[in-house]
């Protein structure tokens, strides 16, 4: 989808940020997976974390799903069509590296 919303004049920036934003949560979570997140000294990475996915999907829904639609109705649908079958496959196992690439 990512790639496909790059092509759209725009959208390289705004794939861009959003790619930054899924490389901060990506750090939080790891963060939080570490041994010391346990002893209760995570409360300000979930806030964080929590901060982050609530603005990335404001934004994705405000910004980067309006200009998808520039793609047009047919490519959008090829493209959810060609998702689902990656995801049916088992191709897509683990979604942040889908989101990535």
């Amino acid at each position: 989808f990512y790639p496909a919303v790059m092509e759209v004049p725009g959208g390289a920036d705004l794939i861009g940020h959003a790619r930054n934003e899924h490389r901060q949560v990506d750090r939080l979570l790891d963060r939080l997976r570490e041994p010391d997140a346990l002893k209760g000294a995570c409360a300000a990475e979930l806030r964080e974390l929590q901060r982050t996915v609530t603005h990335h999907v404001a934004e994705e829904e405000g910004r980067i799903m309006p200009h998808a639609r520039r793609l047009g109705t047919a490519r959008l649908r090829d493209l959810a069509a060609r998702m689902e079958a990656r995801i049916r496959a088992g191709e897509v196992a683990d979604l942040r590296a889908a989101a990535h690439g």
